[in-house]
């Protein structure tokens, strides 16, 4: 099983917006804006007054869980998959796996300042 887990900045700060991102490093890290320089477009999205542009108010990864051998409807955590890449800085979100042969793939979607889609 695969969960997709949006988290967001936990410090407030008053008249500040957190705009949380993922580093190429793989560290997630905070931009704070300004509320007067960001119109919240909806409970997840801020646009920014500067530039246009559309930012999120969490950031998303994976948490892949598998059914325990022992014990029923048991699950346990196995592995975390996060974004990889400055295509996937906002996160990475809507998975989907399939079954070929005996190997699993996943596909997900990509958020970024740039719209692509990538293949795991």
């Amino acid at each position: 099983m695969i969960a997709r887990v949006a988290e967001c900045a936990l410090e407030k700060r008053p008249d500040w917006t957190a705009l949380p991102r993922w580093t190429q490093s793989g560290e997630a890290v905070v931009d704070w804006v300004r509320d007067n320089d960001s119109h919240e477009t909806d409970a997840r999205v801020v646009s920014l007054k500067h530039s246009g542009d559309l930012r999120l108010t969490s950031v998303s990864h994976f948490q892949v869980f598998r059914k325990s051998k022992f014990g029923n409807e048991t699950w346990k955590f196995v592995h975390s998959l996060l974004p990889e890449s400055s295509l996937e800085e906002y996160g990475i979100e809507d998975p989907r796996i399939t079954k070929i042969d005996n190997t699993y793939w996943i596909t997900y979607v990509a958020v970024s300042r740039a719209v692509c889609l990538r293949f795991a």
